[in-house]
């Protein structure tokens, strides 16, 4: 049976001239080498996450001008500790424990950085939730 690292190594997407980064600081490569592909093997997961919180206030997204649900999605993930602790959960849990080491060193970076790449990974997609996933 593989370890647990392989296992998780296995399952992240491949991204597309990642190489480019390698002269990059430790955190920009930590954050396109790990980060990157776990929030693209998690993107479902993510926005049916953001769904169900958009869901629970009663459909006050829906009623927003496009502009304004832009605002909703980052006010939202920027302030609500609730939902950040899922989100960025969702991704830590894909760590290995080398990612982890790492990861507990940079804390409060890498955290900013994953809120910052799911808000953009969601606002991307904002349409998505008109139709209900």
């Amino acid at each position: 049976m593989k370890d647990r690292t392989s296992s998780l190594l296995a399952i992240r997407p491949n991204i597309e001239n990642i190489d480019r980064y390698i002269d990059s600081k430790e955190i920009e490569s930590f954050q396109n080498k790990v980060l990157r592909p776990i929030l693209k093997f998690q993107n479902d997961l993510l926005l049916h996450i953001f769904n169900d919180y958009i869901n629970r206030f009663k459909g006050e997204f829906f009623k927003l001008s496009s502009k304004q649900r832009l605002s909703y999605i980052h006010d939202s993930l920027s302030k609500d500790q609730r939902l950040r602790s899922v989100i960025i959960g969702t991704v830590v849990g894909l760590f290995s424990i080398e990612d982890f080491s790492f990861y507990r060193l940079n804390k409060s970076s890498l955290n900013k950085r994953i809120i910052a790449m799911t808000i953009q990974r969601i606002q991307t997609k904002s349409e998505i939730f008109l139709t209900q996933l």
